[in-house]
């Protein structure tokens, strides 16, 4: 059942060449896992990404090995020829689960993936009793390169998965993710004339506010104590002063209240009569 189900899933990558925007992605544990009961081989990174998460939700095994293919395609495993290692890992007797869809619609990030594995395990993770590792791949060529440049490619990355094993095998409990990392170009271009160029705009504009600033310290950019403010204070310190003074001398003044009195002595009524 395990090997037919990855024979369908390199069987169908095959006939990709329909599906041009999409990715393959495999799972393969040497744990029973609860696989679902069908699998379509055309779904989208949403759906199987929350597949991959149950699976892996009870940290069934000991080691896990993501290997991550930039500008991986569906058709680029039309033959387990192009990729060797990962065909007789993913068939090997010991490997009890398979997961794989031929054509995924969007992308996984591998990071993603690892986050989630490592808070699956949690205490175990924690006690280093799980080993987790990751395995980023060279990106493959562009898809307008030939073919054959694409093989030679993914068959030199597939001997590097070789190299890694055969200096750390991965013993009789592992599962091992293989997907691809990477945007299709298709989609980078699309944010490159939107999103990239009004970001490139706002660092242009940033980058002259910047160059146009004055960075001096704050007692060199402003003249708080210069020619103009010193004649003003020493002005206004020479006006307070009069000011003082005549104040003073006001007050200075003494006036008898009686000056003020109406003269109601003798002579005052003489002259009265």
């Amino acid at each position: 059942m395990r090997f037919s189900t990855l024979a369908g899933t390199f069987a169908l990558c095959a006939t990709a060449q329909a599906f041009p925007d999409t990715s393959p992605f495999i799972l393969s544990s040497t744990a029973s896992l609860d696989m679902p009961a069908t699998t379509d081989q055309l779904q989208s990174n949403t759906h199987v990404l929350k597949t991959a998460k149950e699976l892996l939700s009870t940290c069934p095994t000991d080691k896990y090995v993501v290997i991550s293919q930039p500008k991986l395609h569906s058709q680029d495993l039309a033959s387990a020829s192009s990729s060797p290692t990962l065909h007789e890992i993913v068939k090997g007797s010991i490997i009890k689960s398979t997961y794989s869809v031929a054509g995924m619609y969007g992308e996984i990030a591998s990071e993603d993936v690892l986050t989630y594995i490592r808070a699956a395990c949690g205490s175990r993770y924690d006690r280093g009793e799980i080993s987790i590792s990751s395995l980023p791949l060279q990106a493959l060529p562009l898809d307008t390169a030939s073919t054959d440049e694409r093989d030679e490619a993914l068959l030199s990355n597939d001997r590097i998965i070789a190299d890694v094993l055969a200096t750390a095998p991965l013993g009789n409990s592992y599962t091992i993710l293989y997907l691809s990392d990477v945007r299709d170009l298709k989609y980078e271009a699309q944010f490159e004339t939107a999103f990239s160029s009004d970001l490139k705009r706002d660092e242009a504009s940033a980058h002259r506010a910047n160059a146009s600033a004055d960075h001096r310290p704050f007692f060199e950019k402003y003249e708080l104590f210069n020619a103009g403010i010193y004649m003003a204070l020493v002005a206004t310190s020479f006006l307070l002063m009069i000011l003082f003074v005549g104040l003073k001398a006001l007050g200075s003044l003494e006036v008898s209240v009686g000056a003020f009195d109406k003269d109601m002595g003798p002579s005052a009524q003489k002259k009265q009569q």
